[in-house]
Parts: C-alpha cells; structure tokens; sequence
C-alpha cells in the first residue's frame, strides 16, 4: 500500500487545526450553574419575572417567565469564557420563541441578559441582572 506523503500532511495538518479550534472553543461554564433570579426590563415599560436554572454538565438551561406563565429552554450558539449567546424556545405560555439571548458574567453572584429579536430589529427589546440564588 503505497501513502501519498501530501495527502497525508494535509490531513495531519486539518486534524492539529480541528483540534486546536475545538480547545480553543471550550471554556468551562461551571460557574453559571445554579439558579438565578430577576425581573425582565422590557423598553416598552413592562416588567416580568425571570427564573434561570442552569447544569452545564447536563446542557440543561432552564428559563421560567413566572408572571407571564411561560417555561422553556435556552439552546447555547456560542461560548465563550464569561458570555454566553442562547436561542430562547419556550414550551408552554404566550411568550415569543426564538429570541437571541447574550448572557454576561458581572461577578460571582450576578449575570445580565439581553434579549434581541433576530429579523424584527438588530436593537435589544429587553435587559435583566439575575442573581445567584
């Protein structure tokens, strides 16, 4: 069996940039386990409570909207060391699903969240601190 030399360093060459991409993109997000609490600011004037409950072992992120009556999960689309980017699907309730929401690390107790509706504006519709409970 006869090796392309080429070939073979091309692909010794894809595997090591893979490789070093996916370390590079892992960042640990133990510190957003748990469960944090807030109330949601929208610009409009309305207000709502937020509960977030999150096990990054399990991707479980877990978001309750209890004033408005509405339960559903956050699918991360982008990690990074001390932000996050999720896409919002609620389950149950009449709040709106797929809406971005960047996620921000402040400190050990507090993270803030935006929330951006893709299509209908580039703006941020509503904003929020959580605290660690």
């Amino acid at each position: 069996m006869k090796i392309n030399m080429k070939k073979l360093l091309i692909l010794l060459i894809l595997s090591l940039v893979l490789l070093f991409n996916t370390q590079a993109q892992s960042f640990n997000i133990e510190w957003l386990d748990g469960t944090w609490k807030g109330t949601g600011y929208q610009v409009d004037d309305q207000r709502w409570s937020i509960e977030l409950t999150c096990d990054h072992i399990k991707n479980a992120f877990t978001i309750s909207y209890p004033s408005l009556g509405c339960l559903g999960n956050w699918e991360p689309a982008n990690v990074e060391a001390c932000r996050m980017v999720f896409r919002e699907r609620i389950d149950s309730g009449p709040c709106d699903s797929f809406t971005m929401v960047i996620l921000t690390k402040i400190d050990e107790y507090h993270i803030s969240i935006s929330y951006i509706v893709p299509g209908a504006s580039k703006e941020i519709v509503a904003f929020s601190v959580l605290k660690r409970q």
